[in-house]
Protein backbone atom coordinates (compact mmCIF):
# COMPACT_ATOMS: atom_id res chain seq x y z
CA UNK A 1 0.00 0.00 0.00
CA UNK A 2 1.38 3.57 -0.78
CA UNK A 3 -0.24 6.78 -0.72
CA UNK A 4 1.38 10.17 -2.03
CA UNK A 5 0.23 13.20 -0.40
CA UNK A 6 1.31 17.07 -0.26
CA UNK A 7 0.27 17.61 3.21
CA UNK A 8 1.41 16.87 6.40
CA UNK A 9 1.03 13.27 7.21
CA UNK A 10 -1.11 13.94 10.90
CA UNK A 11 -4.14 12.18 9.27
CA UNK A 12 -2.46 9.79 6.69
CA UNK A 13 -1.82 6.85 9.13
CA UNK A 14 -5.67 4.86 9.18
CA UNK A 15 -5.91 4.92 5.58
CA UNK A 16 -2.60 3.36 4.63
CA UNK A 17 -2.47 1.12 7.82
CA UNK A 18 -6.06 -0.33 6.88
CA UNK A 19 -5.21 -0.70 3.48
CA UNK A 20 -1.90 -2.64 4.01
CA UNK A 21 -4.14 -5.01 6.73
CA UNK A 22 -6.84 -5.68 3.91
CA UNK A 23 -4.00 -6.17 1.00
CA UNK A 24 -2.39 -8.75 3.52
CA UNK A 25 -5.58 -10.10 4.44
CA UNK A 26 -4.83 -10.13 8.49
CA UNK A 27 -7.27 -9.92 11.29
CA UNK A 28 -4.71 -7.69 13.44
CA UNK A 29 -1.89 -5.96 12.14
CA UNK A 30 0.56 -3.79 13.97
CA UNK A 31 2.72 -0.85 12.50
CA UNK A 32 5.75 1.18 13.14
CA UNK A 33 5.78 4.79 12.47
CA UNK A 34 7.89 8.10 13.11
CA UNK A 35 6.28 10.59 15.38
CA UNK A 36 4.73 12.63 12.77
CA UNK A 37 1.54 10.16 12.93
CA UNK A 38 0.97 10.88 16.69
CA UNK A 39 -2.89 12.12 16.24
CA UNK A 40 -5.20 11.03 18.55
CA UNK A 41 -7.82 10.58 16.23
CA UNK A 42 -5.24 8.28 13.72
CA UNK A 43 -4.58 6.21 16.71
CA UNK A 44 -7.93 5.56 17.52
CA UNK A 45 -8.94 4.54 14.24
CA UNK A 46 -6.52 2.11 13.78
CA UNK A 47 -7.02 0.51 17.31
CA UNK A 48 -11.07 0.23 15.82
CA UNK A 49 -9.67 -1.62 13.39
CA UNK A 50 -6.98 -4.17 15.41
CA UNK A 51 -4.44 -2.53 14.17
CA UNK A 52 -2.11 -1.80 16.72
CA UNK A 53 0.37 1.08 16.62
CA UNK A 54 3.84 1.99 17.69
CA UNK A 55 4.45 5.82 17.58
CA UNK A 56 7.37 7.82 19.46
CA UNK A 57 5.83 10.84 21.39
CA UNK A 58 6.78 14.04 19.40
CA UNK A 59 9.40 15.91 21.22
CA UNK A 60 8.48 18.99 23.35
CA UNK A 61 11.72 21.05 22.23
CA UNK A 62 14.67 22.42 24.16
CA UNK A 63 14.76 25.74 25.35
CA UNK A 64 18.07 27.43 25.28
CA UNK A 65 19.07 30.65 27.28
CA UNK A 66 17.61 32.84 24.97
CA UNK A 67 14.21 30.87 25.05
CA UNK A 68 14.36 30.03 21.70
Amino acid sequence: ATHTINRNDKNALSAIAIEAKENLALETFTVLVDKGYHNGRELETCKNHNITTIVAHPDQGKSNENGT
